[in-house]
């Protein structure tokens, strides 16, 4: 398990290092090559199964690394003020993406957001987040919205 943080934090290392305008778009570009490959922010070829959790760091942005989507504060009144993500993923993929790759994509998208909502749970509310009442969930929402936008392929 060790081996593969310190190969997904290495990737993050070289994506911090070739992200520059992150921090004010808070856009983090995802984009799936006719080659069944994923780029990040233009720059990165990233193995799939890394996806999900390089995502997570960038989304969560536990460090608060001014090369990537700047956190915000907010205060909830059960929470007190908390760190909530500003990212926002832009997907795009070439015209000759397969659709089973595009669809893998996507999916590992979604997983990033659904994992850092239950383990924000866990954290605050002791408890998975499919079992959170409506209003928890809504302050999980809060902290991680699910900001995605999806683009026609090129």
């Amino acid at each position: 398990i060790m081996e593969r943080i310190l190969k997904i934090l290495g990737s993050l290392a070289v994506i911090l290092l070739m992200t520059s305008t992150i921090k004010t778009q808070s856009q983090i570009d995802v984009y799936a090559t006719r080659d069944n490959q994923v780029v990040l922010n233009g720059y990165h070829y990233l193995p799939l199964n890394d996806l999900c959790d390089t995502l997570k760091l960038m989304i969560s942005n536990p460090k608060d690394n001014p090369k990537l989507p700047h956190p915000r504060v907010i205060n909830i009144p059960s929470l007190g003020d908390i760190y909530a993500s500003s990212a926002i993923i832009s997907y795009a993929s070439d015209r000759e993406t397969s659709y089973r790759f595009y669809i893998k994509v996507r999916n590992e998208i979604e997983l990033a957001y659904n994992q850092l909502h239950d383990e924000l749970a866990r954290q605050h509310f002791n408890k998975p987040f499919k079992t959170l009442s409506q209003n928890q969930k809504n302050i999980i929402y809060d902290v991680y919205p699910k900001k995605i936008s999806e683009a026609e392929p090129n």
